[in-house]
């Protein structure tokens, strides 16, 4: 019997080991875990997801950034999640970020293998975080958007969507639900 306790890695220590890994990783209460491939169906949503984010910020002509499949959120010092694609604003950040700090809209494309986590614990760990104001969660089998946003005080209300407009009012950006799925 091994009685020595694993230390927890913290979000810093995380950031550091996984620019020497391969594959993409999260972080999960102190525990790194290897995310599994993903299909082809679930890669062309997350394309088409981000270049709507793209083609909505440039329309009104947003400050905001977005990014796919790379910068970590930090929920707190032991867990960190990677979106599929983000967007943020206010912020700059170098090449070489790891880290959105002021992330405002993320989204997971939902697989067999992450579903009960990307709707229970990451629904929970994004909305601890006070800049985020929408998180979308696509079901590519079911070609569904659950727009989850921010209401008042701890309220977050919820919209399923398999047609029409998901209206993102703070950065002030529309998308449809067509935009997202592969005709």
């Amino acid at each position: 019997m091994n009685n020595t306790a694993e230390k927890l890695m913290t979000v810093d220590e995380f950031l550091v080991w996984g620019e020497m890994q391969e594959g993409k990783w999260e972080l999960h209460d102190g525990v790194p875990v290897c995310m599994s491939p993903e299909r082809i169906v679930y890669a062309r949503v997350k394309y088409r997801v981000t270049r709507a984010f793209e083609d909505a910020l440039a329309k009104v002509g947003s400050p905001c950034h977005f990014a796919v499949d790379g910068p970590g959120v930090r929920i707190h010092e032991h867990k960190s999640f990677q979106p599929d694609s983000i967007v943020f604003c206010d912020e700059n950040l170098p090449d070489g970020a790891m880290e959105v700090q002021k992330p405002l809209i993320v989204v997971e494309v939902l697989s067999p293998s992450t579903a009960s986590y990307d709707l229970r614990d990451k629904l929970q760990g994004y909305f601890s975080r006070p800049t985020i104001e929408h998180y979308l969660i696509i079901d590519a089998d079911k070609k569904l958007v659950m727009h989850h946003r921010r209401g008042q005080g701890d309220e977050i209300i919820t919209r399923l969507l398999t047609k029409g407009v998901v209206r993102l009012e703070t950065p002030g950006i529309e998308l449809t639900v067509e935009d997202v799925f592969v005709p």
